[in-house]
């Protein structure tokens, strides 16, 4: 399962200065999720996809918090962990593609421990979708991550979502085919596979999968 950033148009799938007093250890909301403009305090929150946040601040943010060991988990940039960087880049940008990937996978192989000042993966995609309900790509991860936990009646959903939020993007539909195929479902696989395959989508795993399936 792999997720395409719009931005940089790769795949994946695997500030001291600017906010130091909102990242220290203060319990976090898990039941509401907290409040996008609260926590954004007085620097966001801003639209991950919107050209005109990134540049200035999506830069700003990413050099002193999302650098590239928070993104894989090696170590934090502003903390010895990276929980509280991913949790900063996410309040400031609530719908950062890598960041939210990264969160769900740092609470994943975690297991599923939660650590007082930051929200649960749930509610880091809830504030996302709360935030930017059109951006097909955080339903898509947000499916990918629950298919990966073992859920796969929420994935189904949130990859349907995703669809109907953008009906051209092929990896939503090689991404539930791929679901189906893990609930042995071979004839919703095979659909799902012909309308990614229809949209063009590269990868021929999924087709490979399916021809095997009994």
């Amino acid at each position: 399962m792999k997720v395409l950033n719009r931005n940089t148009c790769i795949w994946m799938i695997s500030i001291a200065a600017l906010g130091l007093q909102a990242s220290g250890s203060v319990a976090r909301d898990n039941v509401n999720c907290g409040n996008l403009i609260e926590d954004a305090a007085g620097y966001g929150p801003f639209d991950y996809t919107d050209p005109a946040h990134n540049t200035v601040d999506l830069t700003r943010v990413e050099k002193h918090h999302f650098t590239s060991d928070v993104r894989l988990l090696i170590r934090g940039s502003t903390n010895e962990l990276p929980h509280r960087d991913l949790d900063y880049t996410l309040r400031k940008f609530p719908n950062h593609h890598l960041a939210l990937d990264s969160m769900a996978r740092l609470q994943r192989d975690d297991g599923g421990k939660l650590k007082a000042d930051i929200y649960t993966t749930d509610c880091y995609f809830k504030r996302a979708t709360r935030f930017s309900p059109s951006d097909d790509i955080v339903w898509l991860i947000w499916g990918i991550h629950l298919h990966k936990s073992g859920q796969f009646s929420e994935a189904e959903e949130k990859y349907k979502t995703a669809i109907r939020v953008n009906p051209e993007n092929s990896q939503s539909y090689y991404n539930l085919g791929l679901l189906y195929v893990d609930m042995g479902q071979k004839e919703k696989a095979q659909a799902a596979a012909d309308d990614a395959y229809r949209l063009r989508y590269p990868q021929q795993g999924l087709k490979r999968r399916i021809a095997r399936m009994k």
